[in-house]
């Protein structure tokens, strides 16, 4: 039980399923780190990270300077239930929320681990998930542990549970990063040689993606050196792919 009482519904459903593969172990030590799963066949150590992938750095690090394979699976939330349920148990609410995530979601979150990205024993595994949110009602407003509530709240997150696996998505080298540009960019001979954010946008539209995120994967994928500033036109940044 070393390392899972904070586990959640969805942590613990997304670890199972990962390690129904024969000749997984769970909660190994490797060095100084406990790990969700380790692939024996493989020597692959898999990791399933519902929060801040970049909060895995440093263990992610210290596997790869030891030769391990690292697998961080992340799932990005596109489709959310809400249950709040009164002090007796019994359901309040149920509701469907109106945040919705795509893949673009997840370079908010890769931006501290850039310098481990394509490293060849390096994969990041997004899988695009529906979850049912539980949540607590309180008597009064609360703040939450982590202090992160501008405004208090009446209710407090409890767990989430896993309900569908919609898409899977493994990135491990150049294309892999690349092929979430738009076609429209990557698979035109002029725009490919220069095109900007704006453009970015606007072809990603289909998939609701907003401005910050594109913003965000332009950062990610410019510190990789997959794309590269080529000149700048009334404030507004014109880039190429390598």
């Amino acid at each position: 039980m070393i390392n899972t009482l904070n586990e959640s519904s969805l942590h613990k459903a997304l670890k199972t399923i990962y390690s129904l593969e024969k000749e997984t172990v769970t909660e190994e030590k490797v060095g100084q780190w406990i790990c969700d799963i380790i692939n024996l066949n493989t020597d692959e150590v898999i990791e399933i990270q519902t929060s801040n992938v970049s909060s895995l750095k440093n263990k992610t690090t210290g596997l790869l300077s030891l030769g391990k394979k690292v697998k961080i699976v992340h799932p990005v939330i596109i489709e959310k239930a809400i249950e709040t349920y009164g002090e007796n148990g019994n359901i309040i609410t149920k509701r469907k929320s109106p945040k919705k995530e795509n893949i673009y979601s997840i370079f908010r979150q890769l931006t501290g681990l850039t310098n481990l990205l394509l490293n060849t024993n390096f994969t990041l595994e997004i899988i695009e998930i529906s979850v049912t949110e539980i949540r607590s009602k309180t008597e009064v407003p609360v703040q939450l542990k982590n202090k992160s509530r501008r405004f208090l709240r009446n209710w407090i997150k409890t767990d989430k549970k896993l309900n569908k696996i919609f898409n899977t998505y493994q990135f491990k080298g150049k294309k892999d990063y690349i092929s979430l540009l738009p076609s429209e960019i990557v698979c035109n001979t002029e725009l490919k040689k220069d095109f900007t954010v704006k453009q970015v946008q606007k072809y990603s539209a289909r998939n609701r993606t907003d401005k910050a995120n594109i913003t965000c994967m332009i950062w990610v994928l410019r510190k990789l050196e997959l794309i590269e500033e080529i000149y700048r036109e009334k404030r507004e940044i014109h880039y190429k792919i390598n």
